[in-house]
């Protein structure tokens, strides 16, 4: 076993447990609905300030499962899913005039897109990420509160100390100020730190925007920076259950998208696989080793779109039933019925046997799975290996892997993603 503080950046190295493959070539009242603050400087209220402009009051929020998918979010918000794919929904406490209700906002790498309900009603904000003006991270310093009747959310700027010192405290919600208005998130249920960081990134090159980092270190994620030995800028943008093949064996882990890296845990090696070392990212479908002789899993390269579907052919034709013997007329006390098996089973008797299926065919098992959709990914490294992610959520993190692969190489052109 490896030290579990070992991290390893080269790929090309050969870990105990994991290697790298060859490259082979509450209230009866309901609550307010969302109303964004409105205001025409970029200020942060806090506890003893005025209102900074207006604001409205609403009534009602929603609850707080994700409503859409990857499938259903293009059509929910009217954008393109060759451009926009969802790289994250997230649950949230959104701040409506003074009151918080709750809410999701889903990202893509273009727009923010906001989602809950007031008045029976559906309510959909979608924010252009290059129209936001500044992200400033900020301290509920009442978070858990923030839900019940009559209480007010209490944000404080991140290291101030008046009017409540939260010098010691980490950001746990968010102003977004765009032109004349100031969107609030705070902390909901779920991985809201990873849903402020994808948000950051997203903004931030969708902006141009000139910082490199977040000016704050949410301290999960800090915590296994550290432990990968990445720089304390790193920031997770998604965090999936999956596995990673190594030979004729598969391994579990939890796998992390970072802005520059991908890393996960094997027993007790670290691995971490630097984005810009990164050649190609391919799209592939995972099977059983059709070599009976041989275990594990097979990768092969499929194409993002699956092939249009063939008309399956036609069975071949069944040869025609011969014509029953002629059977000699004899009494019988069941009388037709009788006659009647006789002659369905001579009938029986004459057709054509149907063929066996056979053992099983290597190649018609290849071909069989090259046409299905993509289910796992393979990272070519410059070293001239290559990682295997299995069983994973295909298109997401597909997604999630190009829109941060492409940014730390700084790749030209279009991103190709996944369609749901």
């Amino acid at each position: 076993m490896a030290d579990g503080n070992e991290s390893v950046f080269n790929d090309g190295e050969t870990l105990p447990g994991y290697s790298a493959c060859p490259d082979p070539a509450a209230s009866d009242e309901p609550p307010p609905p969302y109303s964004p603050e409105t205001t025409t400087s970029a200020t942060t209220t806090v506890a003893g300030d005025a209102p900074a402009a207006k604001r409205t009051v609403a009534s009602l929020g929603m609850a707080m499962d994700m409503t859409f998918s990857a499938t259903s979010f293009p059509a929910a918000f009217d954008v393109n899913p060759a451009e926009e794919p969802l790289l994250g929904g997230f649950t949230t406490n959104l701040l409506s005039g003074d009151s918080v209700i709750t809410g999701q906002y889903y990202i893509s790498p273009s727009f923010l897109c906001i989602y809950t309900h007031a008045n029976k009603k559906v309510v959909k904000i979608k924010i252009r990420l290059a129209d936001i003006d500044r992200y400033e991270p900020v301290v509920c310093v009442n978070v858990g509160e923030i839900l019940k009747p009559g209480i007010s959310p209490v944000l404080v700027p991140e290291g101030s100390i008046e009017p409540v010192d939260v010098s010691a405290m980490r950001p746990n919600a968010v102003n977004l100020y765009t032109a004349g208005a100031v969107h609030t998130f705070i902390a909901g249920k779920g991985p809201y730190l990873i849903g402020l960081s994808l948000l950051y990134v997203a903004w931030s090159r969708a902006a141009a925007a000139a910082a490199a980092a977040l000016p704050w270190a949410p301290r999960v994620q800090l915590r296994l920076a550290t432990e990968y030995s990445l720089p304390a800028s790193e920031f997770i943008l998604r965090s999936l259950k999956g596995a990673v093949v190594s030979g004729e064996h598969t391994f579990p882990v939890l796998i992390q998208v970072w802005t520059s890296y991908i890393t996960f845990t094997v027993h007790d090696a670290k691995v971490v696989v630097p984005l810009r070392d990164i050649t190609r990212v391919a799209p592939s479908r995972s099977l059983k080793n059709p070599n009976p002789e041989a275990k594990g899993l097979v990768l092969l390269e499929v194409p993002l779109a699956s092939p249009p579907p063939q008309a399956a052919a036609a069975p071949p034709p069944r040869a025609a039933a011969a014509a029953p013997p002629p059977v000699a007329k004899k009494k019988s006390r069941f009388g037709g019925f009788a006659k009647s098996l006789k002659t369905k089973a001579a009938a029986v008797a004459a057709m054509a046997p149907l063929p066996s299926s056979g053992p099983a065919d290597p190649e018609a098992a290849t071909a069989a799975a090259a046409a299905k959709p993509p289910n796992a990914l393979q990272l070519f490294m410059r070293s001239n290996v290559k990682h295997q992610l299995v069983k994973i959520d295909f298109t997401p993190v597909y997604n999630v892997i190009m829109f941060a692969w492409h940014a730390a190489n700084r790749i030209p052109g279009a991103v190709e993603y996944a369609q749901p």
